[in-house]
């Protein structure tokens, strides 16, 4: 019998499909949206080269699923530049958050912004 139980060899594989190597995906917490309000998603190449593979997607969070609103990909040229996109809740209010998927997450900043009451959360 193994020392370590057999849980922590799932927690090693999940950390692992996390690392640099596989890319990286960070969330915000949850923004309010009421009917004609707008919401964006903003990624910033916080690195110092050129990354690919940049992804940032809304979406609703639900009981049982999120339900994906808005998505953009986007190759980023050179540092410093910004990956976005943008949904308008057109009919309910919504609990709307951002997950943004990246090659190193050391190297990009993101935050979540309902662009009419002005709350906003960072990635994590």
């Amino acid at each position: 019998m193994s020392r370590f139980p057999r849980w922590t060899m799932a927690v090693v594989a999940a950390l692992s499909l996390g690392s640099e190597a596989f890319g990286a995906t960070l969330t915000t917490g949850t923004v309010r949206t009421d009917p004609d309000e707008i919401v964006v998603c903003t990624a910033l190449n916080a690195g110092t080269s050129t990354e690919d593979g940049f992804r940032v997607e809304l979406l609703e969070a639900r009981p049982t699923a999120p339900v994906s609103l808005s998505k953009h990909e986007c190759v980023f040229g050179t540092p410093g530049e910004v990956c976005d996109t943008g949904y308008q809740n057109a009919d309910v209010t919504r609990f709307i958050f951002c997950r943004v998927t990246a090659p190193d997450k050391r190297t990009v900043r993101a935050a979540i912004q309902n662009v009419t009451t002005g709350a906003a959360l960072e990635a994590r």
